[in-house]
């Protein structure tokens, strides 16, 4: 998993950081970055969750990620001049810190950790690439949505002693893109999870009624290193 840039960095660094960036509060479903646009600034994700996501050439839209506090957006496209990759929206109430092209290099050559988490951050999202890309080709459709529910639970404040109840902020067909599913698998995996006792599906809500026997399935979605 990720570090978080708020946990990566000192005391100093991460004081640095605040002082040279511009802070945004978004309402849920506003659009951060789009596509295309130049890359002048790099987020750093204080608090929500925002959608990573991609047209494609047939008119759709397909998300590519959900990624929340503590996480970074945009920096390969600062360091490598390319323009925006995607497009990037609040899936809640979000806060974000914006650093500019021009403070993100400086700080890169000022602070070593800030360098080091940038690297690791990198290396870390490569990691994840290639382990969907084996999770695609190697598991089942139902552990690769458990993976997906694993995160959404594992990032949300709900008591994990309880039988959670996520308020999910994507649709059904979206946690299917987001697990690399079509419509009929996603469809597929849920039934059998609810059929299991694992889950209890609702319109934009999921009741978790195993959090082991979820986070078991999401465990055989595996990993690589």
């Amino acid at each position: 998993m990720t570090q978080l840039f708020m946990d990566a960095l000192s005391p100093t660094t991460f004081d640095a950081l605040r002082s040279r960036c511009t802070h945004h509060s978004y309402p849920a479903n506003a659009w951060v970055l789009m596509l295309g646009h130049d890359s002048t600034s790099v987020l750093f994700v204080e608090s929500g969750l925002l959608r990573i996501e991609r047209p494609t050439t047939n008119g759709r839209t397909v998300l590519l990620e959900l990624t929340g506090a503590g996480s970074t957006i945009g920096e390969l496209g600062v360091i490598t001049g390319e323009g925006r990759s995607a497009n990037v929206i609040t899936a809640e109430p979000s806060t974000v810190l914006s650093l500019r092209t021009a403070d993100f290099l400086a700080m890169l050559d000022e602070f070593p950790d800030f360098n080091r988490y940038v690297l690791t951050s990198l290396s870390d999202r490569i990691v994840a690439l290639t382990s969907q890309l084996i999770e695609a080709s190697e598991r089942s459709a139902t552990g690769r949505v458990a993976a997906r529910l694993i995160e959404l639970l594992d990032r949300s404040d709900v008591r994990h002693d309880t039988t959670p109840t996520l308020a999910l902020p994507i649709s059904q067909a979206e946690l299917g893109q987001w697990a690399g599913l079509s419509r009929e698998g996603t469809a597929k995996a849920l039934r059998e999870l609810r059929d299991t006792g694992v889950v209890e599906t609702g319109r934009m809500r999921m009741t978790i009624l195993n959090p082991v026997e979820l986070r078991e399935l999401a465990r055989s979605a595996g990993s690589i290193r």
